[in-house]
């Protein structure tokens, strides 16, 4: 009977062992905006965050083939997710119409999943000492509530795009700018960049979307390298397994005495 319940007690522990193993690493999904052709229409709306919740207007959008990944947060009918290292809200439902879990076979980790642009403050702004607006929300305010004037010659941490809004018919950038300070998310006028042109029509396709015909060589995607400290827990664990496993062999066929 105790060899019995020695033997159900190690197996209890190989389980857990083997179950725990299993969840070492649990990485928020990505998902991929459905191809179609890259137009504002056919783009994911992302809600701007106030306070933990999401506003009432689309901070600006996810172009066709791109990627974003969730963060795990849904409240009321809107799910919280990351793009271009912003924390923005997508309708939960638009997620299940308009987007797809993202395949594991593409390489898709930090930026490479988003459209993203470098763009500076236009060089005429920052000789005349000029002013940038950032608009706190599409009804482009043009008071203190509204807006934040920021001179030029106070952006030290350059601006930091997030993504395209067409407000009124004009295109504005989504943006962060950076002081010595502070930082300020709103829309910006692309006229105070040095990047005035940049459109839905400009942004091409994410590469991962685009089809190689098969009688033309590929090379293989790059295998992305698990963490150290992964394979040295799995290593550990087996080891543990593997010690487990003898010792239950061993009890299970240990010559007993036979009293005489």
């Amino acid at each position: 009977m105790k060899k019995l319940f020695t033997i159900l007690l190690l197996s209890a522990c190989l389980l857990s062992l083997a179950t725990s193993g299993v969840c070492v690493a649990e990485v928020a999904p990505y998902y991929v905006v459905n191809t179609a052709g890259i137009t504002l229409a056919n783009s994911m709306a992302l809600y701007a965050d106030v306070d933990g919740s999401p506003a009432d207007f689309v901070a600006c959008y996810i172009p066709p083939t791109y990627y974003f990944q969730s963060a795990g947060t849904i409240k009321g009918d809107y799910t919280l997710v990351t793009y271009n290292n912003a924390y923005l809200w997508v309708k939960t439902t638009d997620i299940s119409s308009k987007a797809s879990v993202a395949p594991t076979d593409k390489p898709i980790e930090g930026n490479n999943a988003y459209y993203s642009k470098d763009i500076a403050i236009a060089p005429q702004i920052i000789a005349d000492e000029g002013t940038i607006k950032v608009f706190y929300n599409t009804s482009l305010t043009d008071d203190s509530t509204g807006r934040k004037r920021i001179l030029a010659e106070d952006v030290t941490g350059g601006v930091k795009f997030i993504g395209l809004n067409e407000i009124g018919g004009k295109m504005y950038y989504y943006v962060t700018v950076v002081t010595s300070g502070e930082s300020y998310t709103g829309f910006i006028d692309p006229a105070c960049t040095d990047t005035a042109d940049l459109t839905f029509a400009s942004i091409p396709q994410h590469p991962n979307s685009i089809v190689v015909p098969d009688d033309v060589p590929t090379v293989d995607n790059p295998t992305i390298q698990e963490p150290a400290s992964n394979n040295l827990v799995r290593n550990v664990l087996i080891g543990v397994i593997c010690v487990l496993c003898v010792i239950i062999v061993f009890l299970i066929f240990k010559p007993t005495k036979k009293a005489n």
